[in-house]
């Protein structure tokens, strides 16, 4: 793999404090150890661990345990044939009985299979989800990054432009003062300074804004100062061919879409399951008791075990199941050509990116040429203008042809850095 370090030229890098400087590694680091995002995408993921088990399946039998406990106080009065009479007043009857039940699916024409199935391929699809979600991070993280780095420097060729224009200013005024010159070069010297300022605040303003955006993607305080390191270094550079193969099995978009193919199919599995008979097995066990003070009965007491087996067979349902299944055969032709759509799309798209990245190495390499160029031309700019050799309009014309120059070449770094970006997001290497 080609390591192309590009280093911007000396008078546009950013100096910041190397012991604050922000790197990119730990500018992702904290983004996804930090965002709320993934934090909650994580909790969905625990969420459907813990769904993907028998018993949501149906496959684990169910047993409840049902009881009760009864008082009875009564009075009465029994008279015999014999003339024997027997009256109670507040006699007690007590009565219980507790049962246990069990149940469990023998069979329920495969549907618990379909279940178990689709809960797996949903915990895993969550784990996709995850795996987006990161990448859409770092992504947003390293295109806000390497934006700092671009305002930055061109933030600090602003101010280098400044100076130029300074000291046309002060050559002007000289000129003016000792009637070489006229109070044109000096207005004309003031007005593009003032304009570069005014540029510059544009520019600080553009950072600011995008240093908030990274603290909120970092879950930093907005206040917090980020200065980033002073180059661009492009590392992906793959091949087409290779890249076309890889691309259909290792996005995250495609995958998620597959994910859902396999999820659907199983659900079209459950719809047809009730084209299958039904088989259930149960078994209860029944204790009942009773105690009186009165009767002929004092005390009885009675344990019961009954085992059965269960069985049905839906053979028409008004052609609801019909219906539903029809439906969900339609879901899942749907997701099929979603996934063909998104594989068209990516490839799409990979090809887009590598094509502008290896023209923008090519735009870069000419403007690297027009830099030093364009350098050269107002460093003799200026001293023709000192010496009388030329006018100011001229000098004015050699600063601003450098001053696009410059912003070209960075803009140009800039957008290699968002191609690389695309091409590793496409091909699922973003992150580790």
């Amino acid at each position: 793999m080609k390591r192309i370090n590009l280093i911007l030229f000396s008078f546009l890098i950013y100096f910041a404090s190397s012991q604050n400087t922000l790197s990119i590694e730990d500018a992702i680091k904290n983004a996804l150890k930090n965002n709320y995002g993934l934090i909650i995408s994580k909790n969905l993921i625990a969420i459907a661990k813990s769904q993907n088990n028998i018993g949501t399946a149906g496959m684990s039998p169910t047993v409840t345990l049902n009881g009760n406990l009864g008082l009875t106080t009564s009075n009465s009065r029994q008279e015999y044939l014999t003339g024997q009479i027997q009256e109670r007043t507040g006699a007690n009857s007590y009565s219980g009985n507790a049962t246990l039940n069990a149940a469990w699916q023998l069979f329920d024409g495969f549907r618990m299979f379909a279940v178990k199935k689709r809960l797996g391929y949903n915990e895993h699809l969550t784990d996709i989800q995850l795996k987006q979600l990161m990448e859409v991070t770092t992504y947003s993280v390293i295109l806000n990054y390497f934006d700092i780095v671009r305002l930055s420097n061109q933030i600090k060729a602003a101010e280098k432009n400044i100076e130029v224009y300074s000291e046309l200013k002060n050559i002007a005024t000289l000129k003016s003062n000792y009637g070489s010159g006229s109070n044109v070069d000096l207005l004309m010297a003031l007005t593009e300074e003032n304009k570069i300022k005014s540029d510059l605040i544009k520019l600080k303003q553009q950072l600011q804004t995008t240093k908030y955006n990274l603290n909120i993607l970092m879950v930093a305080p907005s206040e917090n100062d980020i200065l980033p390191s002073d180059s661009i270094i492009i590392n992906y550079q793959p091949k087409l061919d290779e890249l076309k193969k890889t691309l259909a099995v290792s996005n995250s978009s495609v995958n998620i879409s597959k994910q859902t193919e396999l999820i659907n199919q199983q659900s079209v599995k459950e719809a047809q399951s009730i084209y299958l008979p039904q088989v259930q097995f149960n078994l209860g066990l029944n204790e009942q008791f009773n105690r009186s003070q009165v009767g002929f009965m004092l005390f009885s007491k009675q344990l019961n075990l009954s085992p059965s087996l269960s069985a049905g067979w839906t053979l028409y349902s008004g052609g609801y199941n019909k219906k539903i299944t029809e439906q969900r055969k339609l879901t899942l032709l749907n997701q099929q050509l979603t996934t063909k759509q998104f594989i068209f799309q990516v490839e799409g798209m990979a090809y887009l990116h590598y094509t502008l990245l290896q023209q923008n190495f090519e735009i870069l390499k000419l403007e690297g040429e027009n830099l030093k160029n364009a350098t050269e031309l107002l460093q003799l700019s200026v001293e023709r203008y000192k010496n009388g050799k030329a006018a100011l309009l001229e000098t004015l014309q050699s600063q601003k042809y450098l001053e696009d120059i410059k912003v070209r070449y960075i803009n140009v770094l800039y957008e290699l850095k968002r191609e690389e970006t695309e091409l590793l997001k496409a091909n699922g290497k973003l992150i580790n």
